[in-house]
């Protein structure tokens, strides 16, 4: 069963509490790697929930850790009633990957994914998949891989591990 975007801005709608908020991130969570098993293996960080203004705000990361120094974000989040996918590749600045204590975007490397409702986690999930590659791509292309090689490499580099 597919999971659509309007179902969850629904149950956020009715979202009061704290548990709520829990329940809410954790289902989320759950239809996104059911819906997008391909991005169920990134390293999952940052879980968090509350309630601002009587309404549930829920976020997590999906983190690729490119190499020390790199690391591209997908962090889907459900605010004020409307959902986001912020795909992000960000330099560490100290050099300790996902231990970094400083960080910055990497050269504008940041889009955000404003779903519609009738679109469904598979289909979010795949646009911030395709986004993360491009970035990924563009990074490989600053250090003189030509274009055609970055995207080959990066698409098998975004592959689930078997």
């Amino acid at each position: 069963m597919e999971h659509n975007v309007k179902n969850f801005l629904a149950f956020a709608a009715k979202c009061k509490t704290e548990p709520d908020a829990i329940t809410l991130l954790t289902a989320l969570q759950e239809a996104l790697f059911l819906d997008a098993p391909d991005l169920a293996w990134l390293d999952r960080q940052n879980d968090d929930f509350s309630i601002e203004g009587g309404k549930p705000y829920v976020h997590f990361e999906l983190n690729r850790v490119i190499s020390d120094h790199y690391i591209t974000t997908i962090r889907p989040e459900i605010r004020d009633g409307k959902m986001c996918v912020n795909v992000a590749t960000n330099r560490m600045l100290d050099g300790h990957g996902l231990m970094s204590q400083r960080w910055e975007i990497a050269h504008e490397l940041d889009e955000d994914i404003l779903p519609t409702s009738d679109m469904t986690m598979a289909a979010v999930a795949l646009r911030a998949k395709r986004i993360a590659i491009d970035q990924h791509v563009t990074l490989l292309e600053m250090l003189g891989v030509p274009r055609a090689e970055a995207q080959e490499l990066c698409k098998k580099l975004w592959k689930a591990p078997a």
